[in-house]
Order: structure tokens, then C-alpha cells, then sequence
């Protein structure tokens, strides 16, 4: 493993002494791949000898192929990691701290007990002159926390030996950054989630070790999940949307990698949809539910299926086994977890959690992606002077709800007229994306979700691989543009509000209106 990391190491300082950022490795990735695809849907000659190659040839593809994603795979989960360690340390600290004492913190004071129990023997947080009020994200001065709080009766006296034993680790790991990570706006995963993250990192004491160890989880959980991607889809379909998953503005791994569990939900649902178009719906209905419960939003993926179903049924009167075996699955799982997860604190933990998320997205953040943002545009849209900032433009928002539900009506009908034509798996996918997209402003890391449209595949008759690679092409210019564009202004607002998000919108149209032109009047259903 030492020399492993020796060799990661000597390439990184390699590459950077040509001022080669990671960022722009992607670029050259996006922009190449783009270009092969595009090589591949033009007319000629040149087309048809590389759609009809030599052995040699053949063999020098797959040699491309293999370096290319080796190329990504180093640079997505090494090159472009948090700079200078294996680990998140700031994401770590949250899910860490706040899942390992849920009982005493619940989602609301973090913040406070870590200020009120560590000032004794951490000194550094004597310069701590504000933190947020976790329960209303307001600032709050240091001191008029310190003198009111109640944290000490939170906390068992082993508890709370434990508790700053913990924070003077931390201390070590992330000297100098108590101010602004105090001002952050805490944690918010699901109980279930916390469940399995207090399994993970267990109560003895931190060491960097065990939590590069446990980081390093979600690598190879990846890695199972374009596995699944291989075995039920191919290679080419494989190759493409590992290339598109490492090249992802929005995914970028400095966000989320070298965290735990924080890639838990995509590799659920890449695992579902394979395990869905392998005619496993037990198991896809299953992946689903643990993906829901780790982060809500996947529900709509079941969603989708559920009304893909319901349109069967009404036009044929019979509900397919598929449908029987996924939602069975889907019902027991969620079931299971569910009762799993109020071992940390009951329905109440669940209370919370419903009233953090709600505080948590009252109002957008620059960062975040979705259609909403097309409706509150105002004000410099390119730099924080003249910027109309979030509370205002949530009142925007307000004011074009009428614009905002008759756009989501319209996109509606038009996925309606393609529902009954296309395969549950894709309607699936396509409705899945599609409802996130248009109901939630989400942080930009969980759009890891746009390489699903890579597994949108549907039958070769209607939707042929020429369309796909109309489709794949178009993400990889997304991509490109917007690596160029956050070169030239990497004001977040401008890149994930509006740029991105007027991007994915362009796209939603354009795949609705191919599919509604190109498919045929009905699609078979599928066999019971």
C-alpha cells in the first residue's frame, strides 16, 4: 500500500510541475471523448472503417480505452482529492462527530457543545468569536452561547471525556479552522444513515489510519457499481459512463471524495437500475429502498416505476409479476430500515431530520442545481457585486410559482405522451431524473445522478445507438463547457445556478422531444 501511494504520489508532483491542474485533465477528457463520439456519428469513410475495425485496430481501441479510464480513474480519485490528504476531513468531522453522539447532539447542537465542551482544552477555539444556530442558521455570538448552553447535561461524564477526546483529534487533523467550520450549517443525514455510519466508525478513538480506511469505502463501492454497469450493459456502455461519471462538473470528487458513505446513494441506484434491466426487480425494488432512506430523493426513481406500472394496469387490466416482486422487495426494505434506524433516537430523530431539511432549503445556496433557478433570476448573474442573494430570490421564486408549475405541467404531458413507449427501465431512469431536476435546488454533488442517462438504452428498434451517442455527446459537452466557463468566472452562483442548471434544462427538452419524435405510437409492453 506504501508503495502504491509513493507511485500516486510521484505522478501527482510529476503533472503538477506542468502546472496541469485536474480540473484540466478533465477538460482534455471531456473535450477527447466528445470528439470520438462525435467521429463515430459522422458519414464517410473514415466512420465506417473505425465502426468496422481491423483486428489491430480493434486491439489498439481497447489499449485507448483501458489507459483513458485509468487516466480518469487517477485523476478523479487521487489528482483531484482533497489537496494534501486521503480524507474530507470537514465532511468526516460532521458525519463523524454528530452520528457518534446523536444521542446527546441530535441535529442541532454540534456547533454549541463542541464550542461549550472543548474550549476547556482546546485553545484554539478561544478565537471562535461566532458560530450558526444550528436550529435556525442564524450567527450567534460566542460568548451568549458558551453562558446558556446545556450541553454538560447533554453528556455522561465518560460521554463527554469521550466526547472532547474526540474534538482534540480533530483539533490536530484540521489546525485553525475552527471559525469557519463552526459557521457552516452542520449535519443532516437521515437517521438511517447515521445508524450506519455509528456501525462504521464504531467508539474507539479515531485514528487517521482507520478513517482513510474507511474513505477509501467508497472507491471500491464505485467500483462495484460500473461492475454491475459491465455485466448488464457492456462494455461500451461501462467505458462511457465511468468516463462521464470522472468528468462531471458537478460530481467532482474534491467535493465529496475522501468522505464516508457519501457515495452510498449513487452506487444503490446505478446497482438498481442493472439489477432492474437484468430482470431482477426484487433486488433493483431493494437497492431503491436503501438508497431512499440514505438520502429521500431516490425515492422518485420507484416513483417512476410505480407509474409505469399503473399505466400497464390501467390499459391491460394485469399487474406483472416485475411489478409484484419489485415493490415487495421495495416495501419490506424500506420497512426494515425504518425500524432499524429509530434505534437512534426514535420517530423523533426522524422529526428533526424533517424539520432540519425544511430550515436547510428554505432558501437556495450558490452551489446548488435545479430548474427552480431559472425562476429567480435577477440581478448580476456573473460576480458577487450586484448579486441578489438568496433570500431575495427566493421571494423571485414566489413570484413566478404560476410560470414556474405551468412549465413543470407542460414537461409532464410531454413525458405522459412518451410513458407507455418506452420500457419500465427507462422510464425509470428518464422520470427519475427528470422530477429531481424539476422539484428540488440540490446541492450540486448528487447530479453523480445525470451518468444514469448513460444506462438509458432503450430498445435498439426505437432508440437506436446512434441516438445514445447523440445523447452521451451532448453530457460531454455539457461537461466541457462548463470546465471552460469556470475557468473564465468560477463565481458559484453563476456556474451551478445558472449555468448548469440552463444547461440541463436545454437537455431536458431536447431528449423529451427526440424521444416523442422518434419512438412509435405504443411500445409492447413487457413479458409477464
Amino acid at each position: 500500500m506504501g508503495t502504491l501511494a509513493t507511485l500516486l504520489h510521484n505522478i501527482a508532483v510529476f503533472i503538477s510541475q506542468f502546472q496541469i491542474s485536474a480540473e484540466d485533465i478533465q477538460l482534455w477528457v471531456a473535450l477527447l471523448t466528445a470528439g470520438i463520439l462525435a467521429i463515430t456519428l459522422g458519414a464517410g469513410r473514415l466512420a465506417r472503417w473505425i465502426k468496422r475495425p481491423s483486428p489491430a485496430l480493434k486491439t489498439l481501441g481497447t489499449a485507448a480505452a483501458i489507459l483513458l479510464a485509468v487516466l480518469v480513474a487517477y485523476t478523479y480519485f487521487y489528482y483531484s482529492r482533497t489537496p494534501g490528504s486521503w480524507i474530507h476531513r470537514w465532511d468526516i468531522f460532521h458525519s463523524s462527530m454528530n452520528s457518534r453522539y446523536f444521542k446527546e447532539l441530535g441535529y442541532f447542537e454540534l456547533y454549541e457543545c463542541t464550542l461549550t465542551l472543548g474550549s476547556s482544552s482546546i485553545s484554539s477555539l478561544d478565537g471562535v468569536e461566532r458560530i450558526r444556530d444550528l436550529n435556525t442558521l442564524d450567527y450567534v455570538d460566542a460568548e451568549t452561547v458558551i453562558q446558556t448552553s446545556d450541553c454538560a447535561a447533554r453528556f455522561s461524564e465518560q460521554r463527554r471525556s469521550e466526547f472532547i477526546r474526540d474534538l482534540e483529534f480533530w483539533d490536530e487533523l484540521m489546525p485553525g479552522r475552527w471559525q469557519a467550520l463552526l459557521q457552516d450549517k452542520g449535519y443532516n443525514g437521515t437517521p438511517f444513515y447515521t445508524f450506519l455510519y455509528q456501525r462504521l466508525i464504531g467508539r474507539q478513538p479515531f485514528e487517521v489510519s482507520q478513517i482513510t480506511a474507511l474513505a477509501l469505502v467508497d472507491v471500491f463501492m464505485l467500483a462495484i457499481a460500473f461492475a454491475g454497469v459491465l455485466r448488464a450493459y457492456g462494455p461500451r456502455v461501462a467505458l462511457f459512463s465511468f468516463l462521464f461519471f470522472g468528468v462531471n462538473f458537478p460530481n467532482r470528487f474534491v467535493h465529496m471524495g475522501g468522505a464516508i458513505l457519501r457515495f452510498d446513494y449513487i452506487v444503490l441506484l446505478i446497482l438498481a437500475i442493472c439489477a432492474l434491466k437484468l430482470k431482477k426487480p426484487g433486488l433493483s425494488g431493494a437497492l431503491i429502498a436503501l438508497s431512499s432512506m440514505s438520502r429521500v430523493f431516490p425515492f422518485l426513481f420507484a416513483v417512476g416505476f410505480g407509474i409505469k406500472a399503473a399505466v400497464g394496469w390501467f390499459k391491460t387490466r394485469k399487474i406483472s409479476s416485475d411489478t409484484v416482486w419489485f415493490f415487495a422487495w421495495f416495501a419490506a426494505t424500506l420497512l426494515i430500515a425504518f425500524l432499524v434506524s429509530l434505534s437512534i433516537g426514535g420517530i423523533e430523530a426522524w422529526t428533526q431530520f424533517l424539520a432540519n431539511s425544511i430550515e436547510h432549503n428554505q432558501n437556495t445556496a450558490g452551489f446548488r442545481i435545479g430548474f427552480r433557478h431559472l425562476f429567480m433570476v435577477g440581478g448580476n448573474l456573473f460576480g458577487p457585486e450586484g448579486f441578489t442573494y438568496f433570500e431575495e430570490k427566493t421571494q423571485i421564486f414566489n413570484s413566478h410559482l404560476v410560470s414556474y408549475f405551468l412549465a413543470i405541467t407542460l414537461m409532464v404531458i410531454a413525458l405522459a405522451w412518451i410513458g407507455d413507449r418506452i420500457d419500465a427501465v427507462n422510464f425509470t431512469i428518464l422520470f427519475g431524473m427528470l422530477s429531481f431536476y424539476l422539484l428540488f435546488a440540490s446541492t450540486r454533488y448528487y447530479y453523480s445522478i445525470l451518468v444514469l442517462l448513460f444506462l438509458f438504452v432503450t430498445d435498439k428498434r426505437f432508440w437506436t445507438n446512434r441516438k445514445n451517442t447523440w445523447l452521451w455527446l451532448f453530457l460531454f459537452l455539457v461537461s466541457a463547457a462548463t470546465f471552460i466557463a469556470w475557468q473564465f468566472n468560477n463565481f458559484e452562483p453563476f456556474i451551478y445556478n445558472t449555468f448548469i442548471s440552463a444547461l440541463l434544462g436545454i437537455g431536458s427538452i431536447l431528449i423529451i422531444a427526440v424521444l416523442h419524435l422518434s419512438l412509435p405510437d405504443r411500445f409492447p409492453h413487457e413479458q409477464k
